[in-house]
């Protein structure tokens, strides 16, 4: 139950960038704890954790989540509000000391960095990317599991396992939605008309002006989506038919 509980308070925590506040900009760093390690905050920066008898001091700003495995044993910094920018050319910078392709995300393991693993290792399809004004989002959801093995999910939809005592990456594919959806598509929910509004096709990483047009598939009840609202849809093709298969946006 506690894992369960673990996994969905992460992914809320890690939701789809393009439904964030741009208020969230007003501060130049943010930090929430998932688990049973507590975090050490500093001006809105995630300066370090506590976890039972152990303290650790991180020698930077974290700005994201620090997820914990259950027995506390496993620590992940996750920079999932990474305080930098895209440059022209595609690179990561990141503004604390202005260098490019900086660290992601840090695994801890007892109190001890075991790894460190830097953006352009973890982060594929640069152009899902959600930057705001002066953050990158680039995390979908992150869970541990039982045995504090990492499991984090891109917005590019792609899904990272790290070890849980090395921090070493041991997995990197396409999450399974992105291989069974045959269109991945975000915007605003037209729900009577069945549309949505100047989507956004991730597989494309492409903005139409035209809306998205569809019809609801068996297991969606439309009722429970939000009219107008944003979302982030897996639609399948039948036929000539686009079909709204379920909601992605709280994955």
């Amino acid at each position: 139950m506690l894992e369960k509980t673990l996994l969905v308070a992460a992914l809320l925590a890690l939701s789809l960038p393009g439904q964030r506040s741009a208020r969230a900009d007003i501060t130049a760093r943010s930090c929430r704890a998932i688990g049973p390690a507590k975090a050490v905050v500093k001006d809105n920066a995630c300066t370090g954790f506590v976890v039972g008898t152990t303290k650790v001091a991180f020698p930077y700003l974290g700005s994201g989540r620090i997820i914990s495995s259950a027995d506390g044993r496993t620590v992940a910094m996750v920079q999932s509000y990474l305080y930098g920018r895209i440059d022209r050319n595609g690179n990561v910078i990141s503004y604390d000391d202005n260098k490019t392709n900086p660290i992601a995300l840090y695994i801890y393991r007892d109190g001890k960095l075991v790894a460190s693993h830097r953006f352009d290792d973890l982060v594929k399809r640069r152009g899902l990317i959600w930057p705001s004004v002066s953050h990158l989002h680039w995390a979908r959801g992150a869970r541990m599991s039982r045995a504090g093995h990492l499991h984090l999910t891109t917005v590019g939809f792609r899904e990272l396992v790290f070890d849980a005592q090395t921090g070493a990456l041991t997995k990197s594919a396409d999450a399974p939605d992105w291989k069974s959806c045959h269109v991945i598509a975000s915007g605003k929910l037209d729900r009577s008309g069945k549309q949505l509004a100047r989507p956004f096709d991730y597989k494309t990483a492409k903005r139409a002006r035209a809306p998205l047009a569809f019809v609801w598939g068996k297991s969606v009840d439309p009722r429970k989506l939000t009219h107008k609202a944003h979302t982030v849809g897996c639609f399948v093709r039948r036929g000539s038919a686009l079909v709204f298969e379920r909601e992605l946006s709280a994955l």
